[in-house]
């Protein structure tokens, strides 16, 4: 014998106001993307690479965990070994940089050479609370004004967040 549940809205009891959900599930996912001129990064210190690519998402429960990644294609040229290092900021502060050492959303090509990349960037961040919390990527460059990491092609750059039960 077969069982089905028809339903149009699910919603939690008047006293805890939420449904739970097994672990392992994915509550929700938000995600922006750009297919625009984003600019040049020269510096060495970390520059939001757009708004356009900021996700906000409000969690369902604080235990979640928060899945955050991107790819966002980049061109990297002139000397020194050029490189771009990414990171991703959750309101303003940086939560992960992710370099040479973690070999994700980092990339380099050889002196005078240029390159271009498309770096999966990831991270794992617990939920902690309920409240709105925006994510933005950030890139900088190796050495300043001798190298420069390219985002003006017109190529789709995305950044997601997901929300997992936990």
């Amino acid at each position: 014998m077969t069982s089905r549940l028809l339903v149009d809205k699910i919603e939690g009891k008047t006293s805890s106001g939420a449904v739970q959900m097994p672990a392992g599930h994915i509550i929700q996912q938000v995600r922006s993307r750009s297919a625009s001129n984003l600019g040049t990064v020269t510096s060495t210190s970390y520059v939001k690479i757009s708004s356009d690519l900021d996700v906000t998402i409000t969690p369902k429960f604080s235990t979640s965990k928060l899945i955050i990644h991107s790819a966002c294609h980049v061109y990297i040229q002139t000397n020194n070994y050029p490189s771009t290092t990414f990171a991703f900021y959750r309101d303003g502060s940086v939560i992960t940089e992710h370099n040479s050492g973690l070999a994700a959303g980092y990339v380099q090509v050889n002196t005078g050479e240029l390159g271009a990349f498309i770096p999966y960037i990831y991270a794992w961040e617990d939920a902690n609370n309920t409240n709105s919390t925006t994510f933005s990527l950030y890139a900088r460059s190796n050495t300043g004004s001798a190298n420069n990491s390219h985002f003006t092609d017109l190529a789709n750059r995305w950044v997601a967040v997901m929300e997992v039960a936990q």
